[in-house]
C-alpha cells in the first residue's frame, strides 16, 4: 500500500512538473521550417521519460532555452533525451545520490554568493569533484551545507587581525576545516589559474565571505566589500612602483653613477654581476655594497634613488627616505631593503588601490600586508631590482620580490 501511494504521489508530482513547463511556453512561438511549435514542444514534454528529479534538474534550462529564443526541434530534442540523474550519481557505488534539494542548493550558492562572471570556471572543477570523486554522500551534504552559511568562511576582518603566518584552516569553521572533502580539493583550489585568475585566488573566493573576482584595477580578489591583491608565496611575488618613468637602463644608471663616486671603468668591471639565473651581466648597485654606500652623502643617495621612484614620491618623501638611508648605510644590505619597503608597499597600493596583500602557499598558510605600519616581521624581501643585466621583465625599476 504504502509502495502505490509512492508512485501515485510521484505520478501527480511528474504531471506538476511537465505542466508547469508546458505553461512556461509563449503562446506565440514562430513556426519556421526548423523551430518548434508549441503543440509539438508540449507534446514532447507529455511524452517525455524523466523521472521527477530529472524534471527539476530540466526546468531551468528549459527555461534559459525560451529566453534566449533557442526554439530549433533539434535542441529540444536533445534536451529531453539527456539522462541527468546519472549526473548525480557517485560514480564508486553507482547508487548513492545526492538529494535535489542539495543540488539546488548548491546552484544557488554559485548563482549567489559568487556573482562574478570570472569565476565560472571556478566553479565547474569544484562541482566536477563534487560528482566525479569518490565521497560519501554525507561527507558532500555536510559540505554544501558549510560553504552555505558564511559563518563558516573567512571574514576579511580575520584575514587583517592576523599578524604572522596563518594558515586558512585556522580561519575557517573547524567543522569545514575538518571536511574531507575541503581538504582533498584545497590544494587543487589553490593550483586552479586561468586567463584573470592567479594561484591562491581561487581557494580565497571559494572560502572567502561575500567573496567574488575584483575588478582589473582593484587587486584580485573581494572579500566582504574589501579589495585583496593575492600574491602566490611559491616563489617570490613582485611589487612596484607603477612609475613609467622608472623603465629606464639601470645597468647604465649604475655605471655612471659609479663612476661619480670614483670608481675606474676596471674597478666597475670587476663587480659587475650575473643577475640570478641570466647569462648576461649587471652592473651592480652602489647601494649593494657597504664600502661603497659608506662613501655616500645624504645628495648621493638622493640622485641615486630618485630616477626610480620620481613621480610616485614626493620631493620630501625622497628626501626622508635618502636621510633614512644615509643614516642606516653601515647596516647589511636586508636592513637598507627593510627601509624601502614601505615606501615601494605604499606606491604599489595607490596604483592598484587594493586594501590589503596576502601572500599564500599551496598548503593555505598565508600572511596579509595592509598597511606600512603592521608589516609581518615574517616578511621575506628577496630582491630589491637595482641592476639590469638579462632581466626583462617589464615592471618599473626599483621593484621588489617578496615571499615569506
Amino acid at each position: 500500500m504504502i509502495k502505490l501511494v509512492n508512485i501515485l504521489l510521484e505520478s501527480t508530482e511528474e504531471e506538476r512538473l511537465k505542466d508547469k513547463m508546458i505553461s512556461m511556453i509563449p503562446n506565440e512561438l514562430q513556426e519556421n521550417e526548423d523551430e518548434i511549435t508549441k503543440s509539438e514542444l508540449s507534446s514532447m514534454i507529455n511524452n517525455a521519460d524523466l523521472s521527477v528529479e530529472d524534471l527539476k534538474l530540466l526546468i531551468p534550462k528549459f527555461d534559459v532555452l525560451l529566453k534566449k529564443g533557442n526554439l530549433e526541434k533539434s535542441t529540444f530534442e536533445k534536451l529531453f533525451k539527456s539522462d541527468y540523474s546519472k549526473r548525480l550519481q557517485n560514480t564508486k557505488t553507482k547508487k548513492k545520490t545526492l538529494p535535489i534539494s542539495k543540488v539546488e542548493s548548491f546552484k544557488e550558492l554559485i548563482d549567489d554568493h559568487y556573482k562574478s562572471p570570472g569565476t565560472l570556471k571556478i566553479f565547474k572543477w569544484l562541482n566536477n569533484q563534487l560528482f566525479n570523486l569518490e565521497y560519501d554522500v554525507k561527507t558532500i551534504m555536510d559540505y554544501i551545507d558549510l560553504v552555505s552559511d558564511p559563518s563558516n568562511l573567512i571574514s576579511y576582518k580575520n584575514i587583517v587581525s592576523q599578524t604572522g603566518i596563518t594558515n586558512i584552516d585556522n580561519l575557517i569553521s573547524p567543522k569545514l576545516a575538518s571536511n574531507k572533502f575541503y581538504q582533498n580539493t584545497k590544494d587543487g583550489l589553490f593550483n586552479l589559474n586561468d586567463k584573470g585568475i592567479g594561484k591562491g585566488e581561487a581557494l580565497l573566493i571559494v572560502y572567502g565571505s561575500n567573496s567574488g573576482l575584483a575588478p582589473s584595477n582593484r587587486g584580485d580578489v573581494i572579500i566582504d566589500e574589501k579589495f585583496i591583491e593575492v600574491k602566490s608565496g611559491v616563489s617570490a611575488a613582485s611589487i612596484d612602483s607603477g612609475i613609467s618613468s622608472a623603465k629606464f637602463n639601470v645597468d647604465a644608471h649604475n655605471n655612471v653613477f659609479l663612476k661619480r663616486l670614483g670608481k675606474t671603468q676596471d674597478e666597475i668591471d670587476k663587480l659587475n654581476t650575473f643577475s640570478s639565473g641570466k647569462k648576461k651581466k649587471a652592473v651592480e648597485s652602489p647601494l649593494f655594497y657597504p664600502s661603497i654606500r659608506s662613501e655616500m652623502s645624504v645628495k648621493d643617495f638622493y640622485d641615486y634613488i630618485k630616477p626610480f621612484y620620481e613621480g610616485g614620491l614626493e620631493t620630501s618623501e625622497i628626501e626622508n627616505l635618502s636621510k633614512d638611508l644615509f643614516n642606516n648605510k653601515d647596516k647589511d644590505f636586508n636592513s637598507i631593503k627593510e627601509i624601502m619597503f614601505p615606501y615601494i608597499f605604499q606606491l604599489y597600493k595607490e596604483k592598484k588601490q587594493f586594501d590589503s596583500i596576502v601572500v599564500i602557499k599551496p598548503n593555505g598558510d598565508f600572511i596579509p600586508i595592509t598597511n606600512i605600519d603592521n608589516i609581518p616581521s615574517s616578511l621575506k624581501i628577496k630582491d630589491w631590482s637595482l641592476k639590469q643585466g638579462g632581466d626583462n621583465q617589464s615592471l618599473p625599476r626599483g621593484y621588489m620580490n617578496i615571499t615569506f
